[in-house]
């Protein structure tokens, strides 16, 4: 439990660091990029579970990485507040912890 705060603590100072340096997208983010990885990683795997598996396990561990993602990019929406922000990025991190 500490090391998970730990983590959600160091990613949210590098946001900030970010935001200070004006990113022109979501995109610049170094946690969005590894998200993104992440997502596309899972989704391979997935998709190699077999065939029960695959359509109920596998849908949900894929819809859970994507929301990795897109909760990131619905908190940098909503950069000018850094609270609501940060607020994202631990949402963020509690899908993380479903995959």
């Amino acid at each position: 439990m500490r090391g998970e705060r730990v983590v959600i603590v160091i990613i949210v100072v590098r946001v900030l660091r970010v935001m200070e340096e004006k990113t022109k997208s979501y995109r610049d983010l170094e946690i969005y990029q590894l998200a993104f990885a992440l997502a596309l990683s899972i989704r391979k795997k997935s998709l190699e579970l077999p065939n029960p598996d695959k359509f109920e396990v596998g849908s949900q561990i894929r819809r859970s990485s994507q929301a990795i993602k897109d909760t990131i990019v619905e908190g940098y929406g909503r950069r000018r507040y850094k609270a609501d922000f940060i607020k994202y990025l631990v949402y963020s991190q509690a899908s993380n912890l479903e995959v």
